[in-house]
């Protein structure tokens, strides 16, 4: 799981940049994305970031 926090603003950065933890994105927005998920597994998912099949 991966999520991405894009500026507001052209950039030439590749997209693997803007790659963050999905915990992040939900600490700048108060949003809880998986709620139905427990806990630990969301803790879990959240937490990490996996790139396997995402082609840059």
């Amino acid at each position: 799981m991966l999520g991405l926090i894009l500026p507001n603003a052209s950039s030439s950065k590749s997209l693997d940049q803007f790659v963050v933890p999905v915990n992040q994105i939900e600490a700048q927005t108060s949003i809880d994305f998986f709620p139905g998920l427990d806990d630990k597994a969301e803790n879990q998912l959240e937490g990490s970031i996996n790139t396997t099949g995402w082609s840059f």
